[in-house]
């Protein structure tokens, strides 16, 4: 058996802005326990003590005129009142600059509400591997989640932006789904050559690398077109495209309802026969099956036994690199399996160069049927 490979993916995590937990933040602590006279380790890394007693003052106490004393400090009556009153009861003053809550500032519980709300609605994952990053709804958006909040708890009056600060705060959702099966170096010479920031020499690099870069996928097209017509002439060669289709969620409802409940995923597999073009698909939900290494093993080895003919001995399979699904050991050991059992003489696994797959048949047949 031969295995053939064609050849990134950087998942930038976003920063999240300062929030509203800012007692977390190293600042506040520092300034809270100096303020309080309490050990706290300073910017510099140094260990500042608490604040002690010392030994009590030996100054003879001196009679003043009490206006005198206060036009020479520069401060009221009421001050020292209270000095005076806190003296006589063996209290110490405490600072309660800071400690109260701002008049405009939203409780705690209208927060929770909020985020539970944004909670409510499911979300979604790639199939691809990746960043863990979680994906709402494509026909959602954070000013119709908002008004959808309004509806449901009309008591309570909160502003957009303050909806919109907490989602941005507390959470890392986007809308909608990355798109997938896409050429990374493409894109990135894409975005060089459109670039209004690289001068024209950048642009004539990027360009220049661009052209050969499809010239290296034509190649493996090339190759696939090469195999397709073998089939036609030869009765013991096939070849076959396998791919999975994009997420399908039922029900697709224009209900405001249906946002807040897990939409039932279904899963379209597709085996695309070079030779005639006629295709397979492998329809089934979540509730079944995942789509793993082992769904698409069981798909192939069914399509063998039913599909292809007795007559083929070696067999072509194309498909793209995604590592979860094609590109792992268990396919290659039932590619080895086949051979070791004596169904085929030889078979070829062919995984596109840099997930070009965009152009292959299955694709083309998979976003029609979506349609």
């Amino acid at each position: 058996m031969e295995t053939s490979a064609c050849e990134n993916l950087d998942a930038a995590i976003p920063k999240r802005k300062k929030g509203l937990e800012q007692m977390i933040y190293k600042s506040e602590k520092i300034k809270k326990a100096r303020v309080e006279g309490q050990q706290y380790v300073n910017y510099a890394g140094k260990s500042i003590s608490k604040k002690e007693i010392g030994n009590p003052c030996t100054i003879k106490r001196i009679e003043v005129c009490k206006q005198a004393f206060l036009s020479l400090h520069a401060i009221t009556h009421d001050r020292v009142y209270r000095l005076c009153r806190l003296l006589s009861c063996g209290k110490s003053p405490r600072d309660m600059r800071g400690r109260q809550a701002p008049g405009n500032s939203k409780p705690i519980s209208l927060v929770q509400l909020i985020i539970n709300h944004i909670k409510s609605f499911p979300t979604k994952n790639t199939h691809y591997t990746g960043a863990e990053k979680k994906y709402l709804n494509e026909k959602l958006n954070i000013r119709q989640m908002h008004k959808m909040f309004e509806e449901l708890h009309p008591e309570i009056k909160v502003k957009y932006s303050f909806y919109y600060k907490i989602f941005k705060e507390r959470f890392s959702l986007s809308f909608g789904r990355p798109q997938v099966d896409t050429c990374c170096k493409c894109e990135e010479l894409g975005v060089k050559i459109s670039s209004k920031m690289l001068n024209d020499t950048a642009k004539r690099v990027a360009a220049a690398e661009k052209l050969v870069h499809l010239r290296r996928a034509k190649k493996c097209f090339r190759q696939m077109d090469e195999i397709k017509v073998k089939t036609q002439n030869d009765p013991t060669t096939a070849g076959i495209c396998i791919d999975y289709m994009q997420n399908l969620f039922l029900p697709q409802i224009p209900i405001q309802e249906t946002f807040y409940l897990h939409q039932l995923t279904v899963s379209v597999f597709d085996i695309h026969y070079l030779k005639t073009g006629k295709a397979l698909l492998h329809v089934y939900h979540e509730g079944v099956g995942r789509k793993g290494p082992n769904e698409v093993s069981s798909f192939i080895m069914n399509y063998i036994k039913t599909c292809l003919p007795k007559n083929v001995q070696h067999l072509h399979i194309f498909s793209d690199g995604c590592g979860g699904q094609n590109k792992n050991h268990c396919l290659i050991r039932m590619c080895a399996a086949l051979v070791e059992t004596g169904r085929f003489q030889s078979v070829n696994q062919y995984f596109l160069f840099e997930d070009t797959l965009t152009c292959l048949a299955t694709e083309i047949l998979l976003s029609s049927n979506a349609k």
